[in-house]
C-alpha cells in the first residue's frame, strides 16, 4: 500500500465497513459490509482463520501502536487521521480479508408449501429437506444423493455409477462398467467384476478370488493357495525371489517346484516328489523318495519339517500356539515364541547354556557353572551367582576427563550425572565414541567387562531381529489353513 492511498476500517455496534482508494488492493472494491461483525472480530478471528485455511488475504490495513499517532503537519495526517495511519509504520500492517476472494454469498433458504425446505448454495448445489425427515441433494456436477429416513444413503454420478451406505456402516457400489461391489460393516469386501470373477477382500489382508476357469485362489499370510476344478491344489510361497510351488495332488501326495528369481530371470529347480502316509494316530507324513525331505502334521497341529543333510537332521517345529522351534545339525536350537521372545541353546559353546532374548529387550545369559545375568536395555547387569549372591553392575564408558558414566537405552547413549545424554556409537575407524550435541565426536573408553556385556547384549539383539522365522512352506499344511477351516 502506497501512501496517499486511504483504506479506513470502520465499525459501530451492529458492522464493520472497509473502505479502500482504488488502487489499493483492487480498483473495483469500493465498500463491503459485514453485517453484526465488529472491527476487532473482524481482524483477530476472521482474517487469521482465513489465513490459516489459504485463503489470501491481500490487502492490509496499518496498525498504530497504541499510544502513537501519525506526525501532526505531514500530508497524510489530515486524510489519515480517522483510521490512525502512520506512513513511518506501514510495515507494522495486518492483512485484511479480501472480499472478492474469500467471500461467497450466503445460500438461499426457501420454505415451499408442504413444508419442504430447499437451500441454494453459492456453488449451484441445491439441499432438499423434506417434512418426513428424508433429504435430496444434487451437486453441481450433476452428483444426485438421495437419504432415506432411515439413514440411508443412494448416491448417483453422472457417470453412470451409484453406491448405497447402509445406516450399519455397510457400502456398496456399482461402477459403469457393470463391476458391483460391497463392503459389510467389519469391512470385509466383495466384488464382482463384469467377466465373471468375484473377489473377497478380508480387513487382514488376505482374500479369496473365484476365477472364471472355476478355480478359487485363496492369498492368506504370505501363501497363495489355488484349488483347481478338478480338486488338485497349487500353494504358491515367496520368500525373497526363491518361489516354491507345492502341487497338491487328489491323492494327498505333493510335488514341490523350486524357482529362483534373481535380476530378472527365472531359474527352476528340480521337482521333488512326496508321498502322503496316514497313520493310526491321525498323523499325516509326506516323504521324498530319496528320503531327504519330510513334512509331518500331528494330531494336536503340531507341524514338522524335516531335513536330511550330511551333516545332520535340519528340524523345524511349529506349534498351535504359535511358537517355533528350530534344531540345526550341529544341536544348536532357537526357539521362538510368539511374543518375540527368542531362546538360544547351543551345546558347542563350553561357557554359555543358554540365552534369552525377551520381547522387552532383556538378554537373559546362564552359563555352565549356573551364574545368571540378565542385561537390560538400561544398561545394568543383574548377576546372581551358584551361591546364590546377587550384585548389580552397569555397562559404562569413561570419558576424556575421566568420568566413569553408563550406557543404556535403543539406541545406546550415555547419560551424565547431570542429566545430559550422548549418542554412543562406533567411528569408521572402529573406535567407540560419544557425540555431543553440537555433533563433535568424543573419543571414550570402555573397560573390558563393559565392553564384553555391550557387545553381547548388541549381538543378541540383532539376532533375535534377524532370526529366520519358521519356513511358509509349513503354513500349508497348517490345519487352520483357510482351506482347512472351511473359510472358502
Amino acid at each position: 500500500m502506497t501512501a496517499g492511498r486511504k483504506t479506513e476500517l470502520i465499525h459501530t455496534s451492529d458492522e464493520t465497513r472497509v473502505s479502500q482508494a482504488p488502487g489499493s488492493c483492487g480498483d473495483n472494491l469500493d465498500e463491503v459490509r459485514l453485517a453484526g461483525v465488529t472491527a476487532p472480530d473482524f481482524v483477530a478471528v476472521h482474517n487469521d482463520a482465513l489465513m490459516a485455511h489459504g485463503l489470501l488475504p491481500v490487502c492490509t490495513v496499518p496498525v498504530e501502536k497504541k499510544g502513537e499517532s501519525a506526525a501532526p503537519g505531514s500530508e497524510t495526517d489530515a486524510a489519515d487521521s480517522d483510521a490512525g495511519v502512520d506512513p513511518d509504520k506501514q510495515d507494522e500492517s495486518v492483512p485484511v480479508w479480501n472480499p472478492y476472494e474469500a467471500l461467497s454469498p450466503p445460500p438461499q433458504v426457501k420454505t415451499l408449501e408442504g413444508g419442504t425446505v430447499v437451500t441454494t448454495h453459492a456453488d449451484g448445489r441445491q439441499d432438499f429437506q423434506y417434512p418426513d425427515g428424508s433429504g435430496f441433494s444434487r451437486l453441481a456436477d450433476g452428483t444426485e444423493i438421495t437419504r432415506l429416513r432411515d439413514g440411508t444413503e443412494l448416491t448417483k454420478y453422472p457417470d453412470g455409477s451409484s453406491a448405497v451406505k447402509n445406516p450399519d456402516g455397510s457400502e456398496s457400489r456399482t461402477l459403469k462398467d457393470g463391476t458391483y461391489q460391497t463392503k459389510t460393516a467389519d469391512r470385509i469386501t466383495t466384488t464382482w467384476h463384469a467377466d465373471g470373477t468375484v473377489v473377497k477382500e478380508y480387513p487382514d489382508s488376505s482374500s479369496v478370488t473365484w476365477n472364471k476357469d472355476g478355480s478359487v485362489t485363496m492369498r492368506h499370510d504370505g501363501v497363495e493357495t489355488t484349488q483347481n476344478p478338478d480338486g488338485t491344489f497349487v500353494h504358491r510361497v515367496d520368500e525373497g525371489g526363491e518361489v516354491t510351488e507345492y502341487h497338491e495332488l487328489p491323492n494327498g501326495d505333493l510335488i514341490i517346484k523350486p524357482t529362483i528369481e534373481a535380476d530378472g530371470q527365472t531359474f527352476e529347480g528340480e521337482e521333488v516328489k512326496l508321498k502322503l502316509t496316514v497313520k493310526e494316530d491321525g498323523t499325516k507324513e509326506w516323504k521324498s523318495e530319496d528320503g531327504t525331505i519330510e513334512f509331518c502334521r500331528k494330531p494336536d497341529g503340531t507341524i514338522i519339517q524335516v531335513m536330511h543333510t550330511e551333516d545332520g537332521d535340519d528340524t523345524v517345529a511349529v506349534r498351535p500356539d504359535g511358537s517355533s522351534e528350530h534344531t540345526m545339525p550341529d544341536g544348536m536350537k532357537v526357539t521362538r515364541y510368539r511374543d518375540g521372545t527368542v531362546e538360544i541353546d547351543d551345546p558347542n559353546d563350553k561357557e554359555i547354556a543358554s540365552q534369552r532374548c525377551t520381547a522387552d529387550g532383556k538378554l537373559e545369559v546362564v552359563k555352565r557353572d549356573g551364574t545368571r545375568e540378565v542385561t537390560k536395555p538400561d544398561g545394568s547387569v543383574e548377576i546372581t551367582k551358584p551361591d546364590g549372591t546377587t550384585e548389580t553392575k552397569h555397562i559404562s564408558v569413561t570419558l576424556p576427563d575421566g568420568t566413569v558414566a553408563p550406557v543404556g537405552g535403543t539406541p545406546p547413549e550415555i547419560r551424565l550425572a547431570n542429566g545430559q545424554t550422548m549418542q554412543f556409537t562406533t567411528d569408521l575407524q572402529g573406535n567407540t565414541v560419544a557425540i555431543d550435541s553440537s555433533g563433535k565426536q568424543i573419543p571414550v573408553t570402555m573397560d573390558e567387562w563393559s565392553q564384553r556385556k555391550y557387545d553381547d547384549y548388541e549381538q543378541s539383539r540383532v539376532f533375535m531381529r534377524a532370526a529366520a522365522p519358521p519356513p511358509q512352506a509349513l503354513k500349508i499344511f497348517s490345519a487352520d489353513h483357510p482351506f482347512n477351516t472351511g473359510r472358502v
